[in-house]
């Protein structure tokens, strides 16, 4: 039950972060799908990360994260671990990280 419950939250909370990432970007970039750091400037990922409550980014062809700027738009025990992106100008840090919660072995993933 309790597996069921964070299965659930964890699915809950990645819907509403894609929903609002869209919103967020515009109609254009929904049709393109999600924002990837690859085709942005370290300076663009960190903007977007800090003028959003969360955003999902896409890393590579096969890969994206939640990325928050603020502990605040972590829920319950969650941390912020600080996280580096792929960019068009290099490896970057964005100005925040993902949540995790420090209480499991590999944090909420």
């Amino acid at each position: 039950m309790a597996v069921h419950s964070f299965c659930l939250r964890t699915l809950v909370r990645a819907t509403l972060a894609t929903a609002l990432s869209l919103a967020i970007a515009g109609p254009a970039s929904a049709q393109q799908g999600m924002p990837n750091t690859r085709n942005m400037t370290c300076a663009e990922v960190q903007s977007l990360v800090a003028r959003s409550s969360g955003v999902v980014l896409a890393t590579g062809p096969n890969t994206f994260d939640r990325y928050v700027a603020n502990v605040r738009y972590c829920t319950g025990a969650e941390q912020i671990k600080p996280e580096w992106v792929p960019t068009k100008s290099g490896t970057c840090y964005v100005g925040g990280g993902t949540c995790w919660d420090p209480t499991t072995l590999y944090g909420s993933r």
